[in-house]
């Protein structure tokens, strides 16, 4: 009896040693399943991720991710979007400095023994409460039977280890597109995974589409991006390349290396990633409040120029919910500079300020649309005018004018933001041009992800455009 009785002290004590090592994960139930794909993959869906969402990765996620060359595109993007967006997506492999911790293996799903190496790792580390394998060619040449083997060992260590999250994958485009084996056996995985309620990471989906939502896997779209734009047979084109050069580097996208590939195939797989890391910190997938009012998931307005602005999403969104009611036509002209008149007709319908016209700036007519932003933008002190009792509403804002007035509206608001102070402005250039006047606003919009620069450069005195401003309102908006 002694010895019984000292066997089940020595388990409870490993139980609970485990329970405190591993955070314990939501538990999805039926209808449940989590889908990772293109639709998940671009700048804009990152930056929809609530903040808290993120922040709850890093504090409650220990990932083991294993892969060989072609998997590495998820970490290499990963390590490149932190220089490219800041600290927020900081990973290692130790959760060191409130990182996300994530430790890497090196090998892939195409060793045989995966499934023991993944028990032996999850004994020496029970810590780990996500665990996540890589093809790296694999799929192409697969047959069902290989598949369900591969879907069934999966299936077999959730039975074995129910507080860890496993992740499926789908491999990797091969140029033999919708009807070639790859894309047969992908197809197989992801029908398992919808029915099953499975964690699934589409790796072969956002290699299939670029940012603006163009579909290549018909046009036999490769791993490297390469595709046949005109049906003889040659893949002559690259999506990717052609994305990057009509887009602008450090602003759209990064460079990063990409096994294989393209910087910007490794990008969407790294906002994918952290897309998935918030689903299994608990997100919803949702950025809407609790009335739902703020989600963007359906788009009831565009226009008909927008379609290679990095802004395009957002600029959607925000048109679907009322916020460009004064633009008359199709034409948003995403390159031209905003006037102040415009920017504080965003400003005021963003913060939902609201007051009576009963004074006014002496050149804002009745007829203008802002004329009663205006009106409450004065009252709160969010904007002086240009002296004289004049708005000016007509002139273009400079991007420090605009950090100004935005961060009074917040006071007149009385949320809270972080203050923010000259050391977070140190990692910009020409921060020394910046206005006396305008220095605490611009460090604040800063810290707190609302304005970002570009090139280590911050550009005060420049002007404002239509579609920055678009990603200064949604920041804000999303934010709320």
């Amino acid at each position: 009896m002694k010895k019984s009785g000292a066997l089940l002290s020595t388990i409870l004590a490993v139980i609970m040693l485990t329970v405190m090592l591993c955070p314990v994960l939501p538990v999805y139930g039926a209808g449940s399943s989590i889908i990772v794909d293109h639709n998940n993959a671009t700048l804009a869906d990152l930056e929809s991720i609530p903040t808290e969402w993120i922040n709850k990765a890093k504090s409650n996620l220990n990932i083991y991710y294993s892969h060989t060359s072609h998997g590495s595109q998820i970490t290499t993007g990963m390590t490149g979007l932190v220089s490219f967006k800041g600290s927020t997506y900081a990973w290692n492999s130790t959760g060191k400095d409130g990182a996300l911790r994530l430790r890497e293996g090196g090998t892939d799903l195409g060793d045989s023994n995966w499934p023991q190496q993944t028990r032996n790792f999850l004994k020496n580390n029970p810590g780990v409460n996500v665990v996540m394998w890589s093809w790296c060619g694999q799929v192409s040449d697969a047959s069902k039977d290989y598949i369900d083997k591969y879907l069934s060992a999966m299936n077999q260590l959730e039975k074995e280890y129910p507080n860890v999250k496993f992740v499926y994958m789908t491999g990797h485009t091969d140029g033999t597109g919708v009807n070639g084996n790859l894309n047969i056996r992908n197809e197989q995985i992801r029908s398992y995974c919808r029915t099953n309620n499975k964690i699934l990471f589409d790796f072969a989906d956002i290699e299939s589409y670029d940012p603006d939502g163009k579909y290549y896997l018909d046009k036999k779209v490769n791993d490297n991006c390469d595709y046949d734009s005109d049906g003889n047979g040659s893949r002559e084109s690259n999506w990717a390349i052609a994305w990057q050069n009509s887009h602008t580097k450090n602003v759209d996208w990064y460079d990063c290396s990409s096994a294989h590939s393209q910087p910007l195939n490794a990008n969407m797989k790294a906002y994918a990633a952290w897309y998935l890391w918030a689903r299994l910190a608990g997100w919803n997938g949702e950025t809407s409040d609790d009335s739902g009012d703020k989600t963007p998931q359906s788009v009831e307005k565009t226009f008909n120029d927008i379609g290679k602005s990095y802004a395009k999403n957002q600029i959607e969104t925000l048109a679907s919910k009322g916020f460009y009611d004064w633009i008359e036509g199709s034409s948003f002209k995403p390159g031209r500079n905003i006037t102040r008149g415009e920017f504080l007709y965003l400003l005021v319908k963003t913060f939902d300020l609201h007051g009576t016209a009963e004074d006014n700036f002496i050149d804002v007519k009745p007829t203008d649309f802002y004329y009663e932003a205006a009106a409450i933008a004065k009252k709160y002190g969010i904007s002086n005018g240009i002296g004289k009792n004049k708005l000016g509403g007509e002139l273009s804002i400079t991007r420090q004018d605009m950090s100004v007035m935005v961060v009074r509206a917040w006071n007149a608001t009385g949320r809270m933001f972080q203050a923010g102070s000259e050391t977070d402005l140190a990692q910009f250039i020409d921060a020394d041009k910046i206005a006396p006047y305008a220095k605490e606003s611009m460090a604040i919009l800063e810290r707190n992800g609302i304005l970002q620069g570009y090139n280590k450069t911050i550009d005060p005195r420049g002007n404002f455009t239509m579609e920055q401003a678009a990603m200064v309102i949604w920041r804000i908006y999303k934010g709320e």
